[in-house]
């Protein structure tokens, strides 16, 4: 006998797929059973197959249309085994071998049916729960993100009116009683154009450090302009003019004025 163990999986499998002759039904018990005179039924190899090919092996009441060539093999060893009778080769164990190989197919059946199926539907359930969890995930993300985002948008929303309280309800005012004093007083116009340009100075610096403060805070340039450098600025100078733009137009006309004012003032009121 050459290649036992495969000839041995091919009957197996012809047991299972087709309907076996009668001359390869001897063969399939010689080699199986009378050829090493040992009756012990291989359970294994129809446990493999029947866990491999669950479907096609499973009975008609379990949904399966496919025509079972297994249970015909049974019967027709049945009817060679008793052909067998009389003759060397014969035996009762031999005779019981069909009722044992029914019984573990059915067993094995029965084990796939119950345990495997419902081991099945676990795995299946714990893969959709893997996929739920996921979503939620991403969900949370998504919710996560929002909340970052409307907390932004708030503390800057916060910051820039907080700024224009200061400088309506808090700047001007200082800068107005203090200016309304020195009318009242005999200070010549240039102290008093010089103090109003220096007070207006020092306001809209407050005002501008703390819209800038609440950008670095939400990361935005809300009065500020980016500067176009990935990292070390080649023109560090040149590129804060350009980015504080704004503040520098707002201010150097009170720069100006400061300046001259007070060279008058050194100039002219000694």
């Amino acid at each position: 006998m050459v290649n036992g163990t495969v000839k041995k999986d091919t009957l197996i499998k012809n047991f299972f797929e087709e309907r076996m002759s009668e001359d390869k039904l001897k063969i399939f018990l010689t080699i199986f059973f009378i050829e090493k005179k040992n009756y012990h039924v291989p359970y294994h190899y129809y446990s493999e197959y029947v866990y491999s090919y669950y479907d096609s092996v499973k009975s008609e009441e379990e949904g399966n249309d496919k025509e079972l060539f297994w249970q015909d093999n049974i019967y027709n060893l049945e009817i060679t085994i008793k052909k067998l009778k009389g003759t060397a080769d014969y035996s009762d164990e031999l005779a019981n071998i069909p009722d044992k190989i029914k019984e573990h197919i059915e067993l094995s059946l029965l084990q796939y049916g119950t345990f495997f199926s419902r081991l099945e539907d676990v795995n299946k359930k714990s893969e959709e729960l893997i996929k739920g969890n996921k979503e939620s995930t991403n969900q949370l993300s998504k919710a996560t993100k929002k909340l970052e985002a409307s907390s932004s948008e708030f503390i800057t929303i916060l910051g820039v009116f907080s700024s224009f309280v200061f400088i309506m309800f808090g700047g001007f005012t200082s800068l107005s009683e203090v200016l309304d004093a020195l009318t009242h007083t005999n200070t010549s116009m240039l102290k008093i154009i010089f103090i109003a340009s220096v007070l207006f100075i020092f306001v809209v610096s407050i005002l501008y450090l703390m819209l800038y403060w609440v950008g670095k805070i939400t990361d935005k340039s809300l009065i500020d302009k980016k500067c176009a450098c990935e990292n070390d600025c080649k023109k560090p100078f040149r590129h804060a003019i350009w980015r504080h733009s704004l503040y520098l137009s707002v201010i150097f006309v009170p720069v100006i004025s400061s300046i001259v004012t007070a060279f008058l003032i050194f100039k002219f009121e000694k």
